[in-house]
């Protein structure tokens, strides 16, 4: 008679049959220790409308169950527990008071990852959804040009949607308004990002990242470099090695148009260069025939300039390469700082009322920083984070300046 062997005896192993419910119960474990402290996290404190008095929730106590699993089986019952929050009420001229107070019950899964209720044993089946995080996708618009879009999902609040229209202008929309250029978001979001990207790092490796503190000698004092100054190659070659191992706080700029300049451009030496060598291009010295200038630091060269220049005799060149997507979009964008691109969102959102700045900065915060209204979650920080080779801590949830940049380049 002949044996047939399990498919497991032939390879003279076999696999240990896994926890089939660990996720489920580790997704509800996670929820209780994690998702209702973050939870309350979002709507506290609570201020009246006089901003004078407040309501905060500290924590929340989950209490024992009543009856076990087989008793609300038998009597059907639902298998629950109470949840009460720790409460902090105050206010300006006010005595702080602390209390617990009793939310409702709290339905809490068995040990097989189902729940009881009215002595039913329930399970919960997930829904597909589109995860928190970010997507690109591919089209092709009536004049056959190729449109990537990009589509930056939050956990709460609105969708936000990039992409590039015929003329190469990279563009983004806000809650339904006009698009404006993405560049302009960039320089908004970066006036709100608390120096978040700032990190100490010797000066030789800070390519084209912008000084936060000035760049001094340790045993003198003598200041090096002013803050602000861009660490461009340029500047980076008239310091000594000694110097190059310098620590410094930097960051990467993004906070005007000449900033993400140097941000998203590469530096490159032409030699000998012909005017048509030049001509389109940014230079990253100013140049001089004289006392007059031929053509400034990270302007562009036209026709008349780079013959000049090429007249001159320059036998090298430095010129900052800038992707063309880039330029058009920074052509296409107005604003030249972020107070400017704060106040201009503002004029689009609300338009018929009188510019405000401080009104302006509270609308870009509650669109973006406020998590209330707008939260990656830390799904979506996750997904961000590893797509665009980031690594902004997962407790923040905002979107930045470094996100938007990151997806142009992506």
């Amino acid at each position: 008679m002949r044996v047939i062997q399990h498919s497991s005896k032939k390879i003279g192993r076999s696999l240990e049959v896994p926890h089939l419910i660990e996720l489920q119960l580790n997704s509800y474990k996670s929820f209780l220790e994690q998702g209702l402290p973050e939870l309350f996290k979002t709507f506290s404190p609570i201020y009246d409308f006089t901003q004078s008095n407040y309501i905060e929730f500290v924590d929340y106590i989950k209490g024992e169950p009543k009856y076990s699993v087989s008793e609300c089986r038998d009597r059907d019952m639902t298998y629950e527990a109470p949840i009460k929050a720790i409460v902090r009420f105050g206010g300006k001229e006010r005595e702080v008071i602390e209390s617990e107070v009793y939310l409702g019950e709290l339905p809490l899964m068995t040990e097989k990852g189902t729940f009881i209720i009215n002595g039913r044993e329930r399970v919960i089946v997930s829904q597909l959804s589109r995860s928190p995080g970010l997507y690109y996708e591919e089209d092709v618009n009536t004049q056959m040009q190729m449109i990537i879009r990009a589509r930056i999902i939050p956990l709460e609040g609105p969708w936000l949607e990039v992409e590039n229209d015929a003329n190469g202008v990279v563009n983004t929309q806000i809650s339904q308004t006009k698009k404006l250029p993405i560049t302009q978001l960039i320089k908004a979001l970066h006036g709100f990002d608390k120096g978040r990207d700032r990190q100490p790092m010797q000066a030789g490796e800070a390519l084209q990242k912008k000084l936060m503190d000035p760049l001094a000698d340790p045993d003198t004092g003598e200041v090096i470099l002013e803050k602000g100054t861009i660490l461009s190659s340029t500047v980076l070659e008239g310091l000594t090695d000694d110097q190059k191992k310098l620590t410094a706080l930097v960051e990467t700029p993004l906070g005007s148009t000449s900033d993400m300049m140097w941000a998203f451009g590469k530096e490159e030496v032409i030699e000998n260069p012909e005017a048509a060598d030049l001509v389109g291009k940014r230079t990253v010295d100013d140049l001089k025939s004289g006392n007059r200038y031929i053509v400034r630091s990270l302007e562009m060269f036209d026709e008349e300039s780079a013959a000049k220049a090429v007249d001159k005799g320059f036998e090298k060149i430095k010129v900052l390469k800038i992707p063309e997507y880039i330029e058009t979009t920074l052509a296409a964008d107005r604003t030249q700082n972020t107070r400017e691109a704060i106040l201009d969102i503002y004029k689009r959102m609300r338009p018929g009322e009188a510019s405000n700045e401080d009104a302006a900065k509270q609308l870009v915060f509650s669109l973006f920083f406020d998590m209330r209204r707008y939260d990656l979650g830390r799904v979506g920080r996750r997904f961000l984070n590893n797509r665009l080779g980031l690594n902004v801590p997962l407790d923040i949830r905002n979107m930045t300046s470094d996100d938007l940049a990151s997806t142009m380049v992506e």
